[in-house]
This record gives C-alpha cells, structure tokens and sequence, in this order.
C-alpha cells in the first residue's frame, strides 16, 4: 500500500503555543478522570516520533495480544488508535516509515488508517454539509476509501480483533447514499464475526439519527435486536444512553422532536443525567456546551469545553469545537484552542481562516494578514483570504490592488468546474460502463473510479485544454460571472463577494458558463474516461 500523501507545508510550521499547554490547561481538576488515557496517547505519540517502535507496540500491548474482550477496554483502545495520529510533519514522517518498515502489523495498518481518515476530516471540517465544497467533499471521499483498506488489511492479519471492523464500519458511515451497501457489506461481515458488539450496535444507532435521515424507530429497533441476540443488560444500557443522547441533541436541533421547538432546559437535564451516570462524558460535555452556546450562554459553554478536554486533550473534534465555537466572547480562550488546533494540525486551512477572523473581528489587523496569508498557503484559489487580506489592509490605511483580475479567475477554473450539466455527461458515461460489468465486480470497480477519477488529474488536464481554448473577452466575463454565482467553495465565500464580482464584471446569470467551456470539461472527461477504460480493461472485460 502507498504512502500516505499529506498537503504538507514546510512553510507551515506555526507553533505559538505547544500542546503541553493544553494539556496543562486540561489538567487543572482531574477528579474522576482517566488520565491514564491521555497518558497513552501522550507516549505513543512520542515513542513514533522518536521511532522507538518497540515501545510503541509495548504501549498498544492491551489493543493486540493482550487485548481483553470487553466494552470498555474496546473502546480505550479505538481511542488510542483514532486519537493519536495528528497532521505534524514529524509524526507523518514517523508513522509512515514505521508503517514501511512493518507493513504487516495490525497496529500500524490502523493507525495508518486513522491517518488518513483524520486528514480527511481536516479537509473537510466539522460545518455541516450545506458549508462543505464539492472539492472538500471528493478529497473527504476519497480518504475514507484509502483508509478502510488499511482497516481491511488490519481485518486479514487479525481477524479476532474488533478494530480493523469497526474503524472500517464508521469510515464508510459518513459517505454518501451510494456506498450504502459498501458499509451493509462491511457491517454484516463485521456481525458474523462479533454477533454481539455493543461498539457496532452504538455505531448503527449513530448513523440512524433523524437529521441523517434515520428515524427513531430504526435506533430503537437496533437496540432492540442488540438485547434479543445477547441478552445483555449493561449492552442494552449503553445503548438507551446513546439513544439519549441522540434525543438531547434533537431537542434543540433542526431535525426531530425539537424542529421549531427547542426545549433546551429538557435537553440539559438528560444530559446532566447522563454525566451522573458516567455516559461519554467527553461527548456530553461537549453537547452541553453547544445547548450552552446556542442559549448565548457562553460562560457554561466554555466551562464544558473544558471539561470535555480534560477527558481527552488529543481528539480532533474536540479540539475543533473549541477553536471554532463562533458564540465565544472569551477571545483569549479561543485564540489559545486554535493555536493549539493549528499545531496538531498545520495543514487545515479552514482554521487558519478561522483564526484570521477572530483576530480581525478584535482588530488586530496584521494578525490577520498573517493568519490569511497562511491559508492562502495552502489554497491559493481561494477568494475569501485574499478578500479580507485586502479588508485588513485597508483598515492599516495600505492600498491594496484588486485580487479579482481575469487572470486569477482562469487560474480558479478548475476548482470551480465541472458545472452540472458536465457532471451529469460524466455520470451518464460512468453508467453505460457499470452496467456491462458483472454484479461481483462493481464494488471493486467503484473503487478504482475512486482512484482514477481524481481532482488532481481533472484539474491538471482541464487547465491544460483551457490555455489552449480560445475565448472572446465577453465569454470569459460569463464565465466569471457563472464562477460568481455557482460557486460554493467554502462557507467563507460570502454574497458580497460573489455580488461584487458580478458588478465589476458587469455579467448576467448565464444558464451555462459557455457552450465552449462546458464543451472542453467535457472532452476532459471523456479524456479521463478513455484512460480509465484502457488501465481497467481487464477489470472491464465481461
């Protein structure tokens, strides 16, 4: 298997304030606390990046041979494997040549896994879905494909242990519609090993919440399937708390028993039960401050952010929770979440602009810049950045030139096309392939599109067919327009920007970009899709 390919910066080596900080922070009342877990991980990640790989496999003893059949232990170990990994270059570099030095290890094909699950995670933030890009979307796509071969392989080489299944059953959960089966797939095979895993019942009820178009019969028949197979009450327990929890989030949510009703107060108090009953109070601790938050009561909320730290101070989503929270007045407190969130993870380019804007919002303008300036590192096609770099300079009483020239937006094309109409022509042609291959081949064949059909080669061959394309001035101020009011790159794309860029180019809503245009994306694809059908013949042939 290949090495993982991380969007890496040397450039980006941002280390303000170092995790012990946080750490610290986290430490300050460790009443009741597993600290030890924190310990794990803390010695884990120091041993890889110190390539003491014999005391790292030392540390994960309890997760291998030594692991012990029960609930608990199953899921310290699956926070050990999702929670050590961060996107540092140091620890990359580490994982990946412990990886090639031991390629047929249980433990380095799931912390490879986890790797770049997590890196996909990073691409595509934790916005809902409505604030994610296509190009997010892909890249996310893709980097939960890649990682359930490792969970695969972790499968082969250790078919009695959980994790390789259970990793692999939550990386497919979050794909779209058309890899339902893929998971059904996984998830059964992962049954008739583990009849009674109380991990994967949790998971299933996770994935059937209302607001992912599940229901709460579904969650309750889950539960109720779990009970009649294994009899077991403390199963069943976790279960009906997870169910709670699900409810409590629902109660203030936009979907299920509290859509256009919130009942904040009720949700608190589950959730408060829930603390007292010693239910992932990570997870609780975290939802509490969202209810919290979303009351404008920012003080609670920052306390069970806290809170939810001290439990675990290396989880990803925690610690993106507490950078990104937009309802914090306390400007210290997130400033430090985020720079402890950038120096785990260097290359997201969605905190850095985050970063950018609470420094601008305080006024702290050459902050800002610089912040921006890191994101636009990672993704120079993206308006937003150059937007409030040039905002901020103004403030600084600096002239500034417009970013928006003819010649930045051909260089954005790419990320912005295929239009619909091209996608829809891409899909048509994928069809008439899939249905010539054999039933028993299409999985294996949805994979390879994943790994032909990527945005690098589109990108790549478009902008090469684009230089030579010939258009007239007033076709590349359509297309410019179209760009202005299609595109959704990312939640920071604003409607001011895309209204201003109408004005300055003076264009209408075209239905189509240009004929021309959408005539070249579509004979890139047909491009990409030739070379597929000759890579994948023997895959192809009947």
């Amino acid at each position: 298997m290949p090495n993982i390919y991380l969007k890496m910066n040397t450039c980006i080596a941002f280390s303000l304030i170092a995790l012990s900080v946080g750490i610290a922070r986290a430490g300050k009342d460790t009443a009741g606390i597993d600290s030890s877990l924190s310990s794990q991980i803390s010695q884990l990640r120091k041993s890889i990046i110190a390539k003491d790989y014999l005391a790292a496999h030392r540390i994960l003893l309890p997760c291998g041979n030594g692991f012990s059949d029960n609930y608990e232990q199953e899921q310290r170990c699956l926070s050990i494997y999702k929670d050590t990994p961060n996107l540092r270059e140091d620890l990359v570099e580490a994982l990946n040549h412990w990886f090639t030095l031991e390629p047929d290890s249980v433990h380095t094909n799931i912390l490879m896994g986890s790797l770049i699950s997590l890196d996909g995670w990073v691409e595509r933030t934790h916005f809902s879905s409505k604030g994610v890009s296509l190009n997010q979307m892909t890249y996310f796509r893709k980097a939960q494909l890649n990682a359930v071969e490792y969970f695969h392989q972790a499968t082969i080489l250790e078919p009695n242990l959980p994790f390789g299944y259970l990793m692999g059953a939550e990386a497919l959960g979050k794909l779209p519609e058309e890899y339902d089966q893929y998971r059904l797939n996984w998830v059964n095979a992962t049954k008739e090993v583990f009849p009674n895993s109380i991990s994967l019942a949790k998971m299933e009820i996770y994935d059937n919440q209302v607001r992912w178009g599940g229901s709460y019969e579904e969650m309750e028949a889950v539960k109720d399937r779990y009970w009649k197979s294994s009899n077991s009450q403390d199963g069943r327990s976790v279960l009906e708390n997870q169910i709670e929890l699900i409810k409590s989030r629902d109660l203030y949510g936009d979907h299920g028993i509290g859509e256009g009703n919130p009942d904040y107060n009720l949700a608190q108090s589950i959730l408060y039960m829930l603390l007292e009953k010693g239910f992932s109070p990570a997870e609780v601790h975290m939802q509490l401050a969202e209810a919290h938050s979303m009351k404008k009561e920012h003080i609670e909320a920052e306390m069970h952010i806290g809170e939810s730290l001290k439990q675990n101070p290396f989880n990803e989503f925690g610690l993106w929770v507490a950078g990104a929270s937009l309802n914090s007045d306390d400007f210290e407190n997130r400033r430090e979440y985020l720079n402890i969130y950038l120096n785990n993870y260097p290359s997201s380019y969605a905190a850095w602009v985050q970063l950018g804007r609470l420094h601008f919002d305080k006024g702290h303008y050459l902050e800002a810049i610089e912040s921006y300036s890191k994101s636009i590192e990672i993704k120079p096609f993206e308006p937003a950045p150059w937007q409030m770099i040039s905002f901020s300079n103004r403030k600084l009483g600096r002239e500034t030139p417009h970013f928006e020239s003819e010649e930045w937006f051909k260089d954005t094309l790419a990320y912005v096309f295929p239009s619909q109409s091209v996608l829809t022509f891409l899909i048509t042609k994928l069809n008439e392939v899939f249905e010539k291959v054999e039933q028993n081949k299409r999985q294996e064949l949805v994979l390879a599109m994943e790994s032909h059909f990527t945005l690098e080669r589109y990108t790549q061959k478009l902008r090469h067919n684009l230089e030579v394309l010939e258009l007239t001035h007033q076709e590349w101020k359509d297309v410019i327009t179209y760009y202005a009011h299609t595109s959704r790159i990312t939640t920071q794309t604003t409607k001011s920007h895309k209204d201003k860029v109408v004005e300055r180019f003076e264009g209408k809503q075209p239905d189509l970009p240009s004929s021309k245009v959408n005539l070249i994306a579509q004979q890139t694809l047909s491009e990409l899709k030739n070379e597929f059908i000759v890579t994948y013949e023997d895959l192809l042939r009947n």
